[in-house]
């Protein structure tokens, strides 16, 4: 089984581990701490590690724990395990997060999940946050014998090589495939904008392609719809829309109601099984399921992150952080709106396009980091790739020629500029980082 391979005796997690209550179903741990990254994070002796904690009830987890480790909770400890527990249950990603806290002569941070919040996210990936944590190689420190949770850990990893084989080409090498695995929980991710390493995907794997076909490799062994050819490192997929189709009906749930979403038109009110199938012959599926993937990250990743003003404690006592977080919340329009001659079209998602420069007539270079949306206006109701040539404005393609979408010379253009709904976190930021900074909690 797949999960094998995460596991681990690791003396120095299991030391960390008995500072706290025992009633785990799932305790894990990840990050650079763990796992060797390329990049600026590839000091692993000094990195923190990343914990998360899986437990049945919540309450009971946290009483103990508010008991044992007071200070590592912020200003929410006096609130008691109850509030902190609907927090971490009905807030964010379904996770309770203490942060920059010292044990056993290392920095940690520690996240607390419902088993059962946990399970629902395996399996239809509602926020694809631990989900995504557990697509990559994590090791597992203690697993109890729950036979619903453990088949919910394998349907992630199956679900997660299903979903990148949508959007690879028909052949491809095992680190394609990784890369893919790797980025879908940073799909849509406003931390990859304003805060997060831009290369952290490709540190994240290239160092760990062995860790990676050992979590993968049975699947890909079993799997009907690939050819794997291992001691190669390739790979050969059915590209055919009866192929996808497959694929695409056994995607996560969620996931199959966002394409449903983006690619049902008004007033059509199709079954999802219906839209589906269009996107099976639809020669930019992969494209379509990458931006179902964004509507599940993005909003999953801004709600986590606020959450993390109200849960952090000591680490906003740091100005340094205080200014990092402040800066990243305030850019949480990371999703531009794109307009043409006064009209607004649709919010633009990033995707990386093979167009060259011949393609484009000289007016982008190879490779541009290009996005595309559905657009619901009658005179924009096909869809369109829209590529970015200039900071401000964008061409709009389609089947890779530019097409008559200039008026007086005017591009559509970009705009960044956040809604007062948008800005709110931010001033909630700077409200508690002041907070923080002042008070002596």
């Amino acid at each position: 089984m797949a999960l094998q391979a995460l596991q681990s005796s690791g003396v120095t997690f299991r030391k960390i581990l008995s500072h706290f209550p025992e009633e785990l179903s799932l305790a894990f741990v990840y990050g650079s701490g763990v796992y060797r990254q390329a990049g600026p994070s590839s000091d692993q002796k000094n990195a923190m590690l990343d914990f998360v904690f899986t437990v049945d009830d919540p309450v009971a987890w946290h009483s103990k724990n508010l008991k044992k480790n007071w200070r590592h909770y912020s200003f929410l400890k006096v609130l008691g395990p109850k509030i902190i527990t609907s927090i971490q249950n009905n807030y964010g990603a379904g996770v309770y997060y203490n942060s920059l806290i010292m044990c056993d002569g290392r920095l940690i941070k520690y996240g607390v999940i419902s088993t059962n919040i946990l399970i629902e996210d395996l399996l239809n990936w509602n926020n694809l946050y631990i989900a995504g944590r557990l697509q990559k190689p994590v090791k597992i420190i203690s697993m109890n014998e729950d036979v619903t949770l453990r088949a919910a850990l394998d349907r992630n990893l199956k679900s997660a090589v299903t979903t990148a084989f949508l959007m690879l080409p028909e052949s491809f090498s095992e680190e394609d495939l990784f890369i893919e695995i790797a980025g879908l929980s940073y799909s849509g991710d406003f931390r990859m904008v304003v805060g997060e390493d831009k290369t952290k995907v490709l540190n994240i794997v290239k160092p760990n392609i062995a860790h990676f076909r050992e979590l993968y490799g049975s699947i890909l062994q079993e799997d009907p719809q690939v050819v794997y050819k291992s001691q190669q490192g390739r790979l050969e997929i059915d590209k055919s829309p009866e192929g996808q189709f497959t694929q695409l009906m056994t995607l996560p749930k969620s996931l199959q109601q966002q394409i449903h979403h983006i690619m049902d038109s008004p007033g059509k009110n199709r079954d999802v099984e219906e839209t589906l199938f269009q996107v099976a012959h639809d020669p930019d599926c992969g494209d379509v399921v990458r931006l179902g993937l964004s509507a599940i990250v993005r909003p999953s990743s801004i709600r986590q992150s606020t959450k993390g003003i109200f849960t952090a404690g000591k680490s906003f006592r740091n100005p340094c952080i205080t200014y990092l977080l402040t800066k990243a919340l305030s850019l949480l329009s990371a999703c531009e709106m794109l307009s043409f001659d006064g009209h607004k079209l649709g919010y633009c998602s990033k995707v990386q396009t093979g167009m060259t420069a011949a393609e484009s007539g000289g007016l982008m270079s190879d490779h541009w980091q290009c996005c595309w949306k559905l657009y619901y206006p009658s005179e924009f109701s096909k869809k369109l790739p829209v590529c970015r040539v200039f900071s401000s404005c964008c061409f709009i393609y389609q089947s890779y020629r530019r097409i008559g979408l200039q008026k007086q010379q005017h591009l559509c253009s970009l705009s960044s500029s956040p809604s007062l709904r948008q800005l709110l976190p931010s001033v909630l930021v700077g409200y508690f980082c002041l907070h923080c900074l002042f008070s002596k909690w």
